[in-house]
């Protein structure tokens, strides 16, 4: 019988960790520790520490985000802390969204070197990579690391690339960059259709039921990134549907653009990765070269994605390469 231990700092991490916990064998125990969180929790996270339906065992915060310096200072009796706790569960499998979080490189270095590392895709960086810049990365921090926490520090070449990692699950493994094809791949299941994303998305409800009845719905980017010809089209595409959704940028400051008559707009407050759970499959997901169309393909396979782009990049070629419609502007 194993024992996982998932580290996850955002929403994503979340969700691809629990629908990864809900695939394995019902003997095995799951942990979910929250990483680099804020000290003001969101309800999001309120909502997972409470989850009565999760796949995990235990569920708790284990390190807030360190900004001053004497929370970095309590940083190294914190990690001193979680190692030990994590060793006396004995735990025997270890994950993470980013092979570079100082907490799961802690941890693989204290833990006994049987433990199994697992990289969990974290998005975009698994198909088109994150270098790691030579001065910047290669030299500066991994010599800064190594100094403030011990020279077990290992800087990967891109993310999910490092010696720790042993197994890597991913949506699309054919199409992951050449360090992970190196690992033992396995495909991330699909499971938010199961019911205990049905609990997890209790405190938004309303918000999911009425997200049920759209034929279409269109992200909107943060106003500082988006254009008015992109505006302009997103809102004509969405007109092709007759109950078409619109749901800003959660950090977005303004109002709906243009003429919104014919959509019903969606709260923003609600996370994109459980919003994704309560659309209909026959529904049409519509954006702009942005990450929020690939973790549709992710997490809803079946749901037709359309992206509008003025430009096309490394970003548009890896859509058509996972089966969305990339359309010219």
């Amino acid at each position: 019988m194993a024992h996982h231990l998932f580290l996850a700092s955002t929403p994503f991490n979340t969700v691809i960790a629990s629908m990864i916990a809900l695939d394995l064998p019902a003997d095995d125990t799951c942990e979910l520790w929250l990483i680099d969180q804020p000290s003001e929790c969101s309800i999001f996270v309120k909502g997972v520490l409470a989850w009565p339906d999760s796949p995990f065992r235990d569920i708790r915060i284990a390190t807030y985000q360190a900004r001053s310096v004497q929370q970095k200072k309590q940083r190294k009796r914190i990690l001193r802390q979680l190692s030990q706790q994590a060793k006396s569960s004995g735990i025997t499998d270890l994950y993470t969204g980013n092979d570079r979080r100082i907490e799961f490189q802690w941890l693989m270095a204290h833990l006994p070197s049987t433990v199994k590392g697992h990289y969990i895709d974290d998005g975009t960086y698994s198909y088109i990579g994150r270098n790691t810049g030579w001065f910047s990365d290669g030299i500066v921090d991994n010599l800064l690391k190594k100094l403030t926490y011990g020279f077990w520090w290992k800087q990967p070449e891109t993310i999910g690339a490092s010696d720790w990692i042993q197994m890597a699950h991913l949506a699309f493994p054919e199409h992951a960059v050449p360090q992970l094809q190196e690992k033992v791949i396995q495909q991330i299941p699909d499971h938010l259709s199961n019911p205990a994303f049905t609990s997890l998305g209790a405190d938004y409800a309303d918000t999911l039921s009425e997200a049920a009845k759209l034929d279409a719905l269109i992200i909107l980017p943060h106003e500082s990134l988006r254009s008015v010809t992109i505006e302009q089209r997103l809102l004509q595409e969405g007109s092709k549907y007759e109950r078409c959704g619109i749901k800003r940028h959660p950090r977005s400051e303004s109002g709906l653009p243009g003429d919104t008559a014919h959509v019903t707009e969606i709260s923003a407050r609600v996370p994109f990765e459980l919003l994704l759970s309560g659309l209909k499959p026959e529904c049409c997901v519509i954006g702009d070269v942005s990450s929020a169309l690939l973790t549709t393909r992710w997490l809803r396979p079946q749901l037709s994605v359309v992206c509008l782009a003025e430009h096309r990049n490394s970003l548009t070629d890896l859509m058509s390469k996972i089966g969305i419609e990339v359309k010219s502007v």
